[in-house]
Parts: structure tokens; C-alpha cells; sequence
């Protein structure tokens, strides 16, 4: 997706929740990569995890904020920042106050505090970016998401 397609989207009216995926970088290419951008109004941020850790922030650990705009793939092969994938949306889901989007809002607020593998990641089996949106998926049933089975890692359970 390109920025003026997403900026279309987007309203400033609305509480909104966006849910994206592009391919996840080779060679794990077959399977993709998740993330999610939530809107408060014209306030907006894009939450999700990455193999790499995320030094530039206090402690968000794999826990992403806000590092790539909003509609932007992530790259194709590991050291390359100028090839990216081109982003799908998936799915939107937009409300107002009290919404199931408002409260994936607010929820999104305290993530670096909820979510509990952080700290922790790994490919296969996970916990990985799908295992991710997969737990929100789950806080959030009405929200209607759903990832595909190409999600590897979205049914990731510690032993």
C-alpha cells in the first residue's frame, strides 16, 4: 500500500484499528509478517514485534513503536533498508467512543506492559510477530480479525 492509499483511510472522526501483513523477510518468505496501526483520532501508531531489538526506545525490547510509517512493508532480505515488500491491508475495523476499536486503543496504550514475550523471540515455533497479533486477536474476539494460516507462530503456547 502506498502512503496517499492509506491516507485515504484514514479518519480523524474515528477511532480505527488497522491490520496489515506483507511477506516476513527471506528466506521465511512463504510464511508473512503482521502488524498492527491503530488510529485515536488522527493520532496515529504502529505496533509490532521484529527479530531484531529495538535499542532506540526505552526497553520495548521486540516490541516495536512507530519504527516504519504506518503502510510500509518490511524489507525483503535482512541487511537491505531500500527493498521492501509491499503491504495488504487485511482488515479495519473503525468506531466510536467505546468501540471495540476505541478499546483496542486504549489497550494498545499499556502493550509495553502486557505483553508477555517481550523479550523473548524466535522464528519457529514463537513466540514471533504472529504469536503477537494473535494474543491481541484473542483480547479482542469481536474485532472480527483473523490471520491466515500462513501465520507461523500465531498458535504459539509456551510449554
Amino acid at each position: 500500500m502506498h502512503k496517499e492509499a492509506f491516507d485515504s483511510l484514514v479518519s480523524e472522526e474515528l477511532y480505527q484499528v488497522f491490520l496489515f501483513s506483507c511477506p516476513a523477510t527471506f528466506p521465511f518468505s512463504l510464511g508473512y509478517h503482521p502488524w498492527i496501526v491503530i488510529n485515536r483520532k488522527g493520532k496515529i501508531a504502529r505496533y509490532e514485534i521484529l527479530q531484531r531489538v529495538n535499542k532506540s526506545q526505552k526497553n520495548l525490547g521486540h516490541l516495536h513503536l512507530d519504527l516504519l510509517p504506518p503502510y510500509l512493508g518490511i524489507n525483503c532480505l535482512p541487511l537491505s533498508r531500500e527493498v521492501r515488500w509491499n503491504s495488504n491491508l487485511l482488515s479495519k475495523i473503525e468506531g466510536e467512543e467505546n468501540s471495540t476499536a476505541f478499546k483496542i486503543g486504549l489497550f494498545m496504550e499499556n502493550i509495553v506492559d502486557l505483553y508477555p514475550y517481550r523479550e523473548t523471540y524466535h522464528v519457529l515455533p514463537g513466540p514471533n510477530s504472529n504469536t503477537f497479533i494473535q494474543w491481541i486477536i484473542d483480547k479482542f474476539p469481536k474485532s472480527g480479525f483473523k490471520l491466515s494460516w500462513r501465520a507461523i507462530g500465531k498458535n504459539y503456547k509456551p510449554q
